[in-house]
């Protein structure tokens, strides 16, 4: 009798912990409509070229041939090869359809625009 109480509560436990995993989940933002190229305030771009410079962003994102930010390097890592991403305004292969919200959560929880984990590194 005293087992299944013990098991019964194990499994109760065990509920909790996975419904609290499940709510806990990151959940995908939904894409936005980039603005054109006119659509951002010239101080906000030089903003953004110091965030890019202060953040070392090149040094992971830009290909050895120099093409903008646009990733395909491959790095080398404990885990297993890691081949950094597309950091391009481009709405298609890159961060264009990215909103603000989806930019701050992939830098500071390494979460992306889907809810999925950007890397092993994080």
């Amino acid at each position: 009798m005293r087992r299944t109480f013990l098991f019964i509560g194990l499994i109760l436990v065990l509920g909790v912990i996975a419904a609290a995993a499940w709510a806990m989940r990151h959940k995908e933002l939904a894409e936005i409509t980039p603005p054109g190229p006119g659509g951002f305030a010239a101080d906000l771009v030089k903003q953004g070229k110091k965030l890019v410079s202060i953040g070392g962003c090149a040094s992971c994102h830009q290909p050895r041939s120099g093409a903008g930010l646009s990733g395909g390097l491959r790095l080398e890592t404990p885990f297993g090869a890691v081949i950094s991403t597309n950091i391009t305004p481009d709405p298609k292969t890159g961060i264009g359809a990215w909103s603000q919200a989806a930019f701050i959560r992939a830098m500071r929880e390494g979460v992306n625009r889907t809810g999925r984990y950007l890397y092993p590194v994080f």
